[in-house]
């Protein structure tokens, strides 16, 4: 299978390290314009928060009528409010940002901040949970979801581990045309295609650790 265009991802994962860089510390209107930028690129397909270098039609005045602007000043004092809210975007389609006074909210981040501190680890063990064929996991059964997408469902293993394996593979053109029909597969590639280039990895090692784990790939 043929690999995703590695130039591609490396702009833009360039571009999100500069506005990583530049969101660090911001304030509450800043913080109302991120969340809306990237409400946008994970819930609609044309828009893309690396295009757009995370912009969207926003006026300050607007903002400040906003009932719940309370909640941006508190994502704003946050340590990384980008990262919070990709967090939040991945695990949850209806996040909104009145959610950040829940425990789950952080909890959420925490577990994401866990995963991408350690993500060759968490690749390894998410690897571990599929079967000693690779191919078995990829190959979609009739009437069936591929076993790897169905461990990704479950839970099992995290999106990160499914973006990087497409990435390396790039499995999803095959899933398209077998998944035809399917109601849920359009979401969550649609999730992962969007997630993948905030993955800012070296792909070779991740294609490494997935030959050295399988010896029939």
């Amino acid at each position: 299978m043929k690999t995703q265009n590695s130039y591609t991802l490396s702009k833009r994962n360039q571009g999100y390290q500069s506005i990583r860089g530049t969101i660090k510390k911001v304030d509450p209107y800043e913080a109302y314009v991120k969340y809306l930028a990237l409400k946008s690129h994970f819930s609609d397909k044309n828009y893309d928060f690396f295009k757009y270098n995370g912009k969207v039609r926003a006026w300050r005045t607007t903002f400040e009528t906003r009932k719940d602007k309370y909640f941006f000043y508190k994502l704003s004092k946050m340590k990384d409010p980008v990262e919070f809210l990709i967090a939040n975007f991945i695990d949850n389609d209806d996040f909104y940002v009145g959610d950040i006074r829940d425990d789950k909210a952080n909890e959420v981040y925490m577990e994401y901040k866990k995963r991408q501190q350690a993500l060759s680890y968490t690749f390894k063990s998410d690897l571990s949970k599929m079967k000693e064929d690779f191919n078995e996991n990829i190959v979609v059964p009739k009437n069936e979801h591929p076993y790897l997408l169905r461990l990704y469902m479950r839970k099992d293993i995290c999106i990160e581990t499914l973006t990087l394996i497409n990435r390396c593979v790039n499995i999803f053109n095959y899933w398209d045309k077998e998944l035809e029909g399917d109601i849920m597969w359009p979401t969550i590639k649609m999730k992962a295609v969007k997630f993948s280039p905030f993955l800012n990895v070296d792909i070779n090692k991740y294609r490494e650790i997935i030959l050295s784990t399988f010896n029939n790939t």
